[in-house]
């Protein structure tokens, strides 16, 4: 940030000049805050901003929506060794404070639930869950799960309530690159920059601007780590009920608490 430092005082036989002094230099002062503010500022072509903001209205809009994700990261091994791993989820949310996620493939297969002021989280494999007291709104919710426990709920920048603005929060530039196909589907592929990732997002052209596809490029971790997402089976208005959304707990399965980040998750 521009910190303006001061211009000292003139001595009094030198008031007026010491005046045109002054006036310039508060105006070259202006000139150069005004510089600076312009270079700091995120550099996002409009066209860009705008395609992210109808597509963030279209899904924070919507009373509710379920889509199918297939997705692949780079994970690194014990040996240091950078392989990809793929799995799928399906999401379910309801607004204004409910969701539903169930993760399978490569990575250990979770089933999320957000809803009524509580967030559960059920191993499969090892057939434990955790609960955990979260805010009522959805954004807060998975806020609250990654800042404590350092749990990334699938697909969380999708779920919140305030999608746009947790996007935009950290572009330092954004650019419209074209109209490209997805499975065969038109997009306007966006690309954006922040300090530490390079993503990109895909958006479905005509009447249902969604998203198709999204990348990311963990540019300063070693290897720069990929990770890819294609959604399909977009669909905002299923009739999810309550048994989408309600958590019980299943028969022979052991209740644990959430291990907080000081016992060893990761930041």
């Amino acid at each position: 940030l521009f910190n303006p430092t001061s211009q000292g005082a003139f001595g009094r036989c030198f008031r007026t000049a010491a005046l045109v002094v002054t006036l310039l230099a508060m105006a070259a002062l202006v000139l150069s805050t005004g510089f600076v503010a312009a270079q700091d500022a995120p550099q996002i072509e409009p066209r860009a901003a705008k395609i992210l903001k109808v597509m963030s209205g279209v899904l924070t809009d919507a009373e509710q929506f379920s889509v199918h994700n297939e997705q692949t990261s780079d994970e690194r091994t014990d040996r240091g060794d950078l392989v990809e791993l793929a799995s799928t989820v399906d999401l379910s949310v309801r607004r204004p404070g409910q969701a539903h996620a169930v993760l399978h493939g490569d990575l250990q297969p979770i089933r999320y639930w957000i809803g009524g002021g509580e967030a559960v989280m059920l191993d499969v494999t090892r057939w434990t869950y955790a609960i955990a007291s979260v805010p009522e709104d959805l954004g807060d919710a998975v806020d609250r799960l990654w800042d404590a426990y350092g749990v990334n709920f699938p697909l969380a920048d999708f779920v919140t309530n305030h999608m746009y603005d947790d996007l935009i929060r950290d572009v330092e530039t954004g650019a419209y690159v074209g109209l490209h196909e997805v499975d065969g589907v038109p997009c306007h592929h966006l690309a954006f920059k922040q300090a530490d990732i390079d993503w990109q997002i895909w958006v479905e052209d005509g009447i249902r601007p969604l998203p198709r596809k999204l990348t990311i490029v963990y540019k300063t971790e070693p290897g720069a780590p990929r990770y890819t997402a294609r959604f399909s089976n977009w669909d905002l208005s299923p009739g999810l009920g309550n048994t989408v959304f309600d958590f019980e707990p299943p028969e022979g399965a052991e209740r644990i608490e959430f291990a907080g980040r000081s016992a060893g998750k990761g930041e």
